[in-house]
């Protein structure tokens, strides 16, 4: 075999890293040698590269931005399914292999064909009608020199211009030095995937794809940049992915709740087909909690997070119920209302999406650019025989005014792990801002009465309420506007009644139509890109706990600023 593939691909790599392969050939130190590598995506041809030995005497090929262009991502936040097909984000390839050189075939014997030289070959030739061989170290000198290809009777066969003598051996070579492609069958070994994941460049050389795949054997890694304990709250958005190359063993995603107990999600796409090979999982406290429970597995009664809950654990099982991959804690903060905060999404190093929760105070710099010309200004009356004008004429007159927006943002205080996530937040080609969902109200409920519990509000209702700890109601009807409003509930003390987040102060009027509202979802925030618009962020340290705080700016990607 001329071509062999010394080193190729692992079974999938990071697109965005070097994707190496290295050649070698038997045929190497022949005349304008070159490799020819054509990529293939998805069976397709994609481009063809020629490649010359390095000093070493190997062709060495980086097919990275060959693969890069055909990778992109995948973030649908109104599909509510624990796992997803991410097929944008990642692509199969593969190579097929020639090599050109100025290709020299000896003839192992010279027969007469019609009084003309038929030069016999032992290997394929190579040459075809009207081509022009020069002949060298034949054994018989009167055919050394240059001579036209008549026919071609077979692979190893050509008949020339030049007159037979008698038998011989020696060379033929393509007279005006054309160089000859010759397909290879060398291919690689198994499928190839490239990914939009990107590694550390010291990182790169000691990276290996089996400690990434979901195996009850192995338990493989989350393709993810978020540590192994990280926050998130009931509004968080957040993936992360994985890779399966083995069916069944990644059945089912297990959520362990603190306070909720343990939770069963079904992969829907648990073996391994055409789309099926990288998937992503939506692990942020929305996602949890919205996401449809499994329907083979037993899970503990919903919600999965409620207002005591104080972290969960996530991990993939296999169609045993083994632990098929590392398992991730997030620990359930609640946001700070006090501002109304900015919830950035954006597509991490390990190919998934994470959240950075900016929930402190934000500000908003506007600067306004207009652009003008000069307008004459003034009319000839020739009834009057006057020239004048009227004191509204512009003179000069706005063409167009450009607004653009720049907005400072605040994250709340977090340890220093999460804290390094904002490199990768900074350095994200695809960053989105995600507004807060829209809330629906459940059907009212009528209110009996209101009692003190302890400080608090003790809510007693009509009928049964249906709530949980941690959900919102919204009371209203009441004469008093201090008891109208959203409250968050704290306690069930009865299925019938419970206790919310407000001071008690007095008995209200009640009989009037005083209900109570559950929040619920209603629909999904928007999402619109935006552009970071600062290379580094301002720190700060809390003395007291070492907790540190991130500012940054940012401007949207497509902002509808011009005014005509």
């Amino acid at each position: 075999m001329a071509i062999t593939i010394k080193v190729q691909p692992q079974e999938f790599q990071s697109a965005y890293n070097e994707v190496i392969v290295v050649l070698d050939s038997d045929n190497k130190t022949e005349p304008k040698f070159q490799y020819i590598v054509n990529i293939n995506i998805n069976g397709v041809f994609s481009s063809k590269l020629k490649i010359q030995s390095n000093p070493q005497g190997f062709g060495i090929v980086n097919l990275q931005k060959h693969l890069e262009s055909y990778i992109g991502s995948n973030l649908d936040i109104l599909n509510k399914q624990g796992f997803k097909q991410i097929t944008d984000s990642w692509t199969e390839y593969d190579i097929s292999l020639s090599e050109e050189f100025v290709l020299t075939t000896a003839f192992t014997s010279v027969t007469d064909n019609g009084g003309f030289a038929q030069y016999n070959y032992a290997v394929p030739h190579n040459f075809i009608d009207e081509d022009f061989i020069t002949v060298s170290g034949s054994s018989v000198s009167d055919y050394d020199g240059t001579q036209e290809v008549t026919s071609v009777p077979s692979t190893t066969s050509i008949v020339t211009t030049k007159s037979y003598s008698a038998t011989a051996t020696g060379n033929t070579v393509l007279s005006n030095g054309t160089v000859t492609v010759i397909s290879d069958p060398a291919t690689f070994t198994g499928d190839k995937f490239a990914y939009n994941n990107v590694l550390k460049w010291l990182d790169v050389p000691n990276w290996n794809y089996n400690n990434y795949v979901a195996n009850s054997a192995g338990q493989g890694k989350l393709l993810t940049n978020l540590p192994s304990v990280s926050t998130t709250d009931l509004q968080d958005r957040q993936t992360v992915n994985f890779y399966q190359n083995i069916s069944n063993e990644a059945r089912y995603l297990q959520v362990t709740s603190d306070n909720r107990g343990t939770f069963f999600l079904d992969n829907g796409s648990p073996i391994i087909g055409v789309n099926t090979k990288f998937i992503s999982i939506g692990v942020g406290g929305f996602d949890i909690n919205n996401a449809p429970l499994s329907s083979t597995a037993v899970s503990s009664p919903p919600p999965i997070i409620d207002g005591d809950t104080k972290s969960y654990t996530i991990k993939l099982l296999d169609s045993t119920f083994s632990t098929s991959s590392e398992e991730l804690t997030f620990n359930v903060e609640k946001v700070n209302c006090k501002f109304e905060g900015y919830r950035l999404m954006y597509l991490n190093s390990g190919g998934s999406f994470s959240s950075f929760n900016f929930a402190l105070g934000d500000s908003k710099k506007v600067s306004i650019k207009k652009k003008t010309f000069k307008k004459n200004y003034g009319t000839y009356n020739s009834v009057a025989n006057t020239y004048g004008y009227d004191s509204s004429d512009k003179g000069e007159t706005v063409l167009d005014t450009d607004i653009s927006e720049v907005h400072e943002i605040n994250s709340d205080y977090m340890n220093e792990n999460e804290g390094n996530l904002i490199q990768d937040l900074l350095s994200s080609p695809e960053v989105y801002h995600l507004s807060s969902n829209t809330d629906a109200y459940d059907t009212p409920v009528t209110i009996s009465n209101i009692v003190p519990n302890g400080t608090l509000s003790e809510i007693q209702c009509a009928t049964v309420h249906g709530l949980v700890v941690g959900d919102n109601v919204k009371l209203s009807g009441f004469s008093s506007q201090f008891w109208n409003g959203t409250f968050e509930v704290t306690n069930i003390v009865t299925t019938t009644n419970y206790v919310i987040k407000k001071t008690f102060s007095a008995t209200p009027h009640i009989g009037a139509g005083e209900t109570m509202e559950k929040v619920i979802f209603g629909s999904d925030g928007i999402l619109r890109a935006v552009n970071i618009k600062t290379s580094s962020v301002k720190i700060k340290k809390r003395a007291t706990d070492g907790l540190i705080n991130y500012s940054l700016s940012f401007e949207y990607s497509n902002k509808n600023t011009v005014q005509r």
